[in-house]
């Protein structure tokens, strides 16, 4: 699959994909004979893991930030 139709069943965007890409978050596409990214079904199910997996760390780091910011009103 190429990365316009990995990123539309992901949900995201085809640059969105080459950023992480580029950052390391997900590992580099293999590429055709011309040089355009291609995905397998196994590529796109660790994508979606690493999508889910940062997605809940920054969620769980924003609650950690919430709550050490409260005081108590007892």
């Amino acid at each position: 699959m190429r990365i316009t139709a990995a990123a539309r069943w992901l949900g995201v965007s085809s640059a969105w994909l080459k950023n992480l890409e580029r950052r390391g978050t997900i590992p580099r596409a293999r590429r055709d004979v011309h040089g355009h990214r291609r995905y397998t079904d196994v590529d796109l199910k660790k994508i979606r893991e690493a999508i889910f997996t940062r997605t809940e760390e920054r969620r769980l780091a924003s609650g950690r930030e919430n709550s050490a910011g409260r005081t108590s009103t007892d």
